[in-house]
């Protein structure tokens, strides 16, 4: 290889870098907003449920939190992907460096870039080579943060269903039928008894 397509290819590596960056950043967005609409939107549900005693609002809010769990889940591993590639970008020019600070006196140095830029697939998504599917979720990043938060949001959810349902049968089975007749004795006098 010389010193022209050395460069040439450099180049061509240091602007795939600067893109794969942008990419990254687009991701962490995307991500922070659909967490952000997402717990204000979980937030409304199980408030709604709490309002108007209806623990269907708390199984809707499973729903949603599932759905938007998935949804994160896929950009977290489109973020752990794309970081991989910039991760693999920084070890080509970390070499690079090396050789260019070695210059002729490091034979080695100068194969070992060589080895690394032949093999190197450029592209931010070129090592995206397959469909995501949910085992992939295991690859996601920062799963802690993931599994903490949807697994959190999930059981508020879950509980919240669970304390309105129970709510409800209690005050069914509390509320007594009366037959109540008015006292010839008094104005505004009733005796009653249970049905």
């Amino acid at each position: 290889m010389d010193d022209n397509t050395r460069k040439e290819i450099v180049r061509e590596l240091e602007l795939d870098y600067e893109k794969t960056t942008k990419a990254i950043e687009s991701v962490v967005s995307s991500s922070f907003t659909i967490r952000g609409w997402g717990m204000t939107l979980i937030a409304a549900l199980i408030g709604l449920s709490f309002q108007n005693k209806l623990w269907p609002l708390s199984a809707l809010a499973v729903v949603v939190i599932l759905l938007l769990a998935l949804v994160d889940g896929y950009h977290s591993w489109l973020y752990a992907k794309v970081l991989q590639h910039a991760n693999n970008i920084e070890t080509i020019l970390r070499y690079y460096y090396a050789f260019l600070a070695r210059g002729d006196v490091d034979p080695q140095a100068k194969r070992d870039f060589e080895v690394k830029i032949e093999s190197h697939r450029f592209g931010r998504y070129s090592e995206i080579n397959k469909k995501f599917s949910l085992a992939d979720l295991r690859e996601a990043r920062p799963r802690l943060v993931l599994v903490l938060l949807y697994g959190t949001l999930l059981a508020c959810a879950v509980a919240s269903g669970i304390l309105i349902y129970s709510a409800s049968k209690k005050a069914a089975a509390s509320t007594t039928n009366l037959d109540c007749t008015p006292v010839a004795a008094g104005a505004n006098v009733y005796v009653c008894k249970p049905k």
